[in-house]
């Protein structure tokens, strides 16, 4: 192999460690959410009422990088007295011991946007938005979320 040809080489695979540092600087995940709520109900003198929720399963991930991830969240919300729902919720997605990222979202009637507040491992630092669609009676799950991801 001449010099021209090790040169090209080498700055080929400069492009490519480069271009793949790039593109793990963001990433889009979309998944399905399977888990179970649990609610602690407290009435309030007015007719509303506060609630704990706490939410334990998995999310089925899709997107660059497809896994299933572990979830465990808790919120404390308020029903009004025409049965509104806003929770204020914090989550944590676990896709490895070292790898989770964390979000806290405000969620109207099950419904509502994230946002990324950090992470430990490939999401140390993370930020981002997403958001949260409840299922519709029959489908399948508690509901769908959506990520972009960003990692320093």
């Amino acid at each position: 192999m001449n010099k021209l040809t090790s040169l090209k080489l080498i700055s080929m695979v400069m492009v490519l460690i480069i271009t793949n540092t790039a593109m793990a600087a963001a990433e889009t995940l979309t998944g399905r959410v399977y888990a179970s709520v649990t609610h602690n109900l407290m009435p309030l003198g007015n007719g509303s009422a506060a609630i704990n929720t706490e939410t334990v399963g998995i999310v089925a991930m899709g997107g660059d990088s497809p896994m299933v991830y572990k979830l465990t969240c808790i919120g404390l919300g308020i029903q009004d007295t025409e049965d509104k729902f806003t929770n204020n919720v914090y989550c944590t997605f676990k896709r490895n011991e070292n790898d989770r990222f964390d979000i806290e979202a405000r969620l109207i009637d099950g419904n509502g946007n994230l946002k990324v507040i950090g992470g430990s491992g490939r999401y140390a630092g993370a930020s981002g938005k997403g958001s949260f669609v409840r299922s519709a009676e029959g489908e399948e799950g508690l509901g769908l979320v959506k990520f972009k991801i960003k990692t320093n």
